[in-house]
């Protein structure tokens, strides 16, 4: 979710530049609106189905990580029990295979921590890239000269009620997204 963030934070960045250089070279009679971007996000029905999606892909790798957890603990605790019948290269043949054993399991851990990582950062790249057209498409549509987004991190420090059109935008990017 960091990628969200700093996501967010650049275009407030350049949302504050564009905003204040149209307010200085010439009247401000532009068509402004702004949305709380969280809302936005996070309301948005294509997040959820793609959040959703991207939690049973990882659901499963878990099983698969618990799958082989389990598999290793039953080769150590029957190494354990066992271990006082075997000879000295037998003991050693099966410590470098619980060894090797071990690290694949770990190896394969990281690898998936690092595939959900990446993967949770392009799921949230293509919905933000959903958003972002849409709402490009929507403000030229609807005569709009700029559409800000709030977030934490304060690029918007007030706008009047009457220019938060959050609900109106989510409304009609849902409507889309379901193909209405």
């Amino acid at each position: 979710m960091k990628s969200v963030k700093n996501v967010l934070l650049g275009l407030g960045v350049v949302f504050a530049v564009v905003l204040f250089d149209s307010f200085i070279t010439k009247d401000s009679g532009a068509k402004i609106g702004y949305v709380r971007s969280v809302e936005l996000i996070y309301g948005y029905d294509g997040t959820k189905a793609a959040q959703a999606k991207f939690t049973k892909q990882k659901e499963a790798w878990q099983a698969n990580l618990d799958t082989l957890k389990a598999e290793f603990n039953r080769s150590l605790a029957a190494f354990n029990e066992g271990q006082a019948k075997m000879s000295k290269a037998e003991l050693k043949r099966q410590r470098q295979l619980l060894a090797s054993q071990e690290s694949q399991l770990q190896q394969y851990a990281q690898a998936i921590t690092e595939q959900s990582e990446k993967q949770d950062n392009e799921v949230m790249q293509s919905v933000l890239n959903q958003i972002n057209s849409f709402t490009e498409a929507y403000g030229k549509a609807q005569g709009y000269d700029f559409i800000l987004g709030t977030s934490s991190d304060g690029n918007v420090l007030y706008g009047k009620g009457s220019l938060d059109i959050t609900e109106e935008l989510l409304e009609a990017l849902n409507k889309q997204y379901h193909g209405q």
